[in-house]
């Protein structure tokens, strides 16, 4: 069993290898580890540094202890010997059928059984793991420009369900709303999908940022179609909408393709023709430059009427996940289709 210097040791290096896989191929001037957050990043060029706190998730302490643990999967099997009782609950032995492809029996073997932990229990889980790293954020953040989030997913829900939707699942989750109202600039999470075999880092704050911003353009559609009022109100309620919806302290400035939303971890850029793309932030880089800002009027009636239809419909997105906190292009709203909940 290795030692406590050692296990630290461990930790950190699977910490920093967890971050490279964000970070991706930048050049960074240095990542110094820490405690509060785990890692000090100044990328080149740059006098300012950035945090970055990493957390692992587990469905359980027992998933924690049997992925962790040299040997513990082989005793477990060849002796019967748990560390724990709660991982005997949670990872009983017994016989299992093998089938080739065709279906035909090709005897049995044993094994260490669990469940797949549901969606709605998953997302519950992750949702108050932000919340406590959140309860801690000030800390994070003294003396460095801004602080993301990373958190490296070691469960297999994910991994059941294709990226379209798993962003069905999370617009309609109780993870939204921790993301949100959370202090760090982004919140990358890192998983599996069933359409992707590899890894992917999904920007999470990115995600709902886009969502709620879909969400808002639909609603704000039906209620211009019923009430007749202009563009120009409809994209300057979308500021305050934005802020009592998701907490996103967001701006609006002119772009050659239309208009951009902008807030710290992404922009949106609203084409003419209510078409959608999003831009998002390098991990290593510094919050999101602004253009000048347009002041449009708003109107409260509006903003109250997509607040209640962001809240009462569920919003997907068929979307690419690439490998390095960035979301593909998503420029068509025929690609993001909203349902009843």
């Amino acid at each position: 069993m290795l030692g406590p210097r050692a296990a630290v040791v461990m930790k950190k290096e699977r910490e920093f290898q967890i971050l490279s896989s964000v970070l991706g191929a930048g050049p960074t001037a240095s990542i110094v580890p820490s405690e509060n957050p785990d890692f000090r990043v100044r990328p080149q060029g740059r006098n300012r540094e950035f945090g970055a706190e990493i957390t692992e998730f587990y469905p359980s302490e027992s998933h924690a202890r049997v992925q962790n643990r040299p040997g513990y999967v082989s005793q477990i099997l060849d002796s019967g010997e748990y560390i724990h009782r709660d991982d005997q609950a949670m990872f009983p032995v017994g016989p299992a059928q093998l089938y080739a492809a065709d279906g035909t029996p090709k005897g049995s073997i044993t094994g260490i059984f669990t469940e797949i932990l549901p969606p709605a229990d998953y997302f519950a889980k992750v949702s108050s793991l932000i919340d406590r790293k959140n309860a801690r954020y000030h800390d994070y953040a003294e003396g460095l420009s801004h602080v993301i989030l990373v958190i490296h997913d070691n469960s297999l829900t994910l991994s059941k369900f294709d990226s379209a939707t798993f962003s069905t699942l999370f617009y309609a989750s109780d993870i939204a709303k921790s993301i949100a109202q959370c202090g760090f600039s982004e919140v990358y999470l890192v998983t599996r999908f069933r359409d992707f075999p590899q890894r992917r880092c999904v920007p999470a704050k990115a995600l709902l940022f886009f969502q709620l911003i879909y969400a808002y353009l639909h609603g704000a559609r039906v209620y211009q179609n019923e009430g007749g009022v202009s563009d120009e109100i409809v994209f300057g309620s979308l500021l305050p909408y934005l802020r009592q919806r998701g907490g996103f302290m967001a701006t609006l400035s002119e772009h050659p393709s239309g208009l951009s939303v902008d807030s710290v971890s992404a922009k949106a850029i609203v084409s003419e023709d209510s078409g959608l793309s999003l831009i998002v932030a390098d991990p290593a880089g510094e919050p999101l430059s602004k253009d000048p800002e347009l002041h449009l009027p708003s109107d409260r009636d509006l903003v109250s009427h997509c607040l209640r239809y962001s809240t009462e419909n569920t919003v997907g997105l068929s979307i690419s996940f690439l490998a390095h906190g960035v979301l593909g292009q998503t420029n068509h709203p025929d690609l993001i289709e909203p349902g009843r909940a």
